[in-house]
């Protein structure tokens, strides 16, 4: 069982319709503004975030239906690199993952992991080169997305990688709901919901549930004890939400100041 866990911040440059981004997150996040494509991207980056750490980052691309060169902001197509930055908390402890993922390569080559805790702050670095030893076997060493996707974290691994090893767990859950056919979506969510998975990532969750049971819907999140991510343009699940949530609501408004 994963423990509670939060991304509290990511920051990205050059990443789809986000030229430039600091984002922040609570425990229950609503994104809210009018910039559709914005919103989305900054589910996707969320989403490319945790796959990062799976590192099938092709396989990702098919399923999102993009092209390689279009994670790439559309104000700089010809830039091949992403700088990357994430804050995760995990119990007591902080996670900061930096890294460059290159568009080119689909890999991350050198990244950098902060751990901080209440007594002191553990700075890990790590690069393709250096990381043969600790990796799986392979021929010639090639990879897709962070380099802590090849990483052992066994009870083998030294004591450095174990100190990563539950975010790199959290983050291999985290993932946006794919769509699912209309008459399936609330039993969908519902499965997300109980599941272990820690975060909650959703576009239109609403969509494809009926309005009588929005309410409920909104209840089963505030009761699952998840972080949550939501984008939603339906002023009813809205107000479901914001009622359920009172107090509890973090806004980020996703425009041109903030991306």
């Amino acid at each position: 069982m994963v423990q509670r866990a939060e991304i509290r911040s990511v920051q990205a440059k050059n990443f789809r319709a986000l030229t430039e981004c600091n984002l922040r997150f609570g425990r229950f996040t609503l994104l809210a503004g009018s910039d559709e494509d914005k919103k989305l991207a900054v589910l996707h980056l969320l989403d490319f975030s945790g796959q990062l750490m799976r590192g099938q980052i092709k396989k990702w691309l098919d399923k999102r239906e993009l092209f390689d060169h279009e994670l790439a902001a559309d104000a700089q197509p010809s830039q091949p690199i992403i700088p990357l930055r994430i804050e995760v908390e995990i119990g007591r402890q902080r996670y900061i993952w930096a890294g460059e993922y290159d568009i080119r390569t689909y890999a991350c080559w050198r990244e950098t992991v902060t751990v901080i805790d209440s007594e002191r702050q553990h700075v890990i670095n790590l690069t393709a080169d250096d990381m043969s030893e600790c990796l799986f076997p392979r021929p010639i060493f090639w990879h897709q997305g962070s380099i802590l996707s090849q990483v052992r974290l066994g009870p083998e691994a030294d004591e450095q990688l174990q100190r990563v090893r539950p975010f790199v767990e959290v983050m291999r859950q985290v993932e946006l709901l794919p769509p699912a056919r209309r008459s399936e979506q609330l039993y969908t969510l519902l499965d997300v919901i109980n599941s272990d998975r820690p975060v909650l990532i959703l576009d239109g969750a609403e969509k494809g549930v009926h309005p009588e049971l929005y309410s409920f819907l909104a209840d089963k999140i505030r009761r699952s004890d998840k972080q949550a991510i939501i984008a939603t343009n339906g002023p009813a699940f809205f107000d479901c939400l914001r009622a359920g949530l009172a107090g509890n609501i973090f806004y980020q408004f996703v425009r041109e100041e903030t991306c």
